[in-house]
């Protein structure tokens, strides 16, 4: 949140409105497993979306569905070496740092295709939580000053739990 904060008021000082980001598939394997690990991760293991709008600014995710070493091999042959390494990583601070730093190297051992399984439920969950959303939006019916829920076509608990969370 706070990295989110910190690009978004560059971006305003600078007057640009599209930020792109390096966020890969392993940073989807991560998210997804922390969500499993309930410290965190995307809503319920949600993947990032390739593109997201935060007030007036977009964030683009060009190489989600690469891995990192995929993107630092391009950008080696492409000669950029002006990129930042995030700290807590170096220094193994903070729970992401430590499943990317000592518990995937040694789950991966053991189980080379986790990490791509983990990155494709992360996308799989997200599809389902914007499917859900969509849903969820078609049950609402929007007035002046007021909403009102058509239940009579909700078939599920969560379209209905969805649609009030969008009212809310």
């Amino acid at each position: 949140i706070a990295r989110l904060r910190a690009l978004s008021k560059i971006a305003q000082e600078t007057q640009c409105q599209t930020i792109c980001t390096a966020h890969h598939a392993d940073d989807d394997a991560e998210g997804y497993f922390m969500a499993l690990m309930g410290v965190g991760g995307g809503e319920l293991g949600a993947a990032m979306n390739e593109i997201t709008m935060l007030e007036d600014m977009r964030i683009c995710r060009p190489f989600l569905s690469r891995s990192k070493q995929d993107l630092l091999l391009a950008l080696s042959l492409c000669g950029i070496t002006d990129f930042v390494e995030d700290r807590l990583d170096e220094a193994c601070l903070g729970m992401r740092a430590r499943v990317r730093n000592q518990i995937f190297p040694e789950l991966f051992k053991k189980a080379p295709m986790l990490r791509s399984r983990l990155a494709q439920f992360g996308r799989h969950q997200s599809s389902q939580r914007e499917l859900i959303e969509r849903l969820a939006s078609s049950l609402i019916a929007w007035g002046d000053k007021e909403a009102s829920l058509s239940l009579d076509n909700a078939p599920d608990k969560a379209l209905i739990i969805a649609a009030l969370w969008q009212v809310l």
